[in-house]
């Protein structure tokens, strides 16, 4: 919120300067009597204005970063036991792991910390592989308040999808989803989403270039579509501007 009112406070200011500059052409403005006054009047309507619009996005960006901050907490209190054990150098076993890759919010997370902690071996290995993976990163990626909101209810692995760019096979692994009520997006039932590429070299937890929805119901668009879509204007376009 300081920072906030700091905003819109050099907002005001700005706005105040500029009809300072403009006052030396004050004759331009002149529409009478009461031209200036006028010319006064529009300047400062015109600072209210940019003053909304400009609070408005400095509020949505504000309230999304904390947002983001509240949905990183929740995720690290999920996995908090396990930094704990680390942090007694408690030996950690690989059942004490299988809670936490059983959960699609977290799976992705917890194998990140094990590898960073060279623990990985301990990782369950009916989680490791690309689709477990890929599921637990769109979950996680799902659950981000600028997409989603919030974890899936269900999720389900759709046909992955195989592009052939550059001489090589790019693998998209597509994921239907849903909601329940009450969020916004129940409604729209099952949706889709994707997660690559992948190669036929990559590691389960590799990290993929594109993790993404439109959000789109699984009626309005297909697999194929939709691992296009996310080729086109996630991958190809970040190599075309390289």
């Amino acid at each position: 919120m300081r920072k906030t009112l700091k905003f819109l406070f050099l907002v005001l200011i700005f706005v105040g300067a500029l009809g300072n500059l403009l006052r030396p052409f004050r004759e331009y403005f002149v529409l009478g009597p009461w031209g200036w006054f006028v010319a006064k009047i529009i300047f400062a309507l015109f600072g209210i204005l940019v003053t909304v619009i400009f609070g408005f996005v400095a509020y949505r960006i504000l309230t999304v970063r904390s947002v983001h901050r509240q949905v990183s907490a929740r995720r690290s209190e999920r996995v908090q036991l396990i930094y704990d054990a680390l942090d007694a150098g408690r030996e950690l076993m690989q059942k004490d792991i299988i809670p936490f890759a059983e959960d699609v919010g977290i799976r992705w997370t917890t194998y990140q910390i094990l590898r960073e902690n060279g623990l990985d071996e301990i990782f369950p290995t009916e989680f490791y592989s690309i689709e477990q993976a890929a599921e637990s990163k769109l979950a996680e990626w799902l659950e981000s308040p600028n997409e989603l909101g919030a974890l899936p209810d269900a999720i389900e692995h759709a046909p992955s999808v195989t592009i052939n760019a550059d001489g090589k096979d790019h693998i998209y692994h597509v994921f239907r989803f849903r909601v329940n009520e009450p969020h916004w997006a129940a409604s729209r039932g099952w949706m889709l989403g994707i997660v690559g590429p992948y190669f036929v070299d990559s590691e389960p937890y590799d990290w993929p270039a594109a993790t993404f929805s439109r959000l789109e119901r699984e009626e309005d668009i297909t697999p194929v579509n939709e691992a296009n879509w996310a080729h086109e204007n996630f991958v190809m376009k970040y190599r075309r501007d390289k």
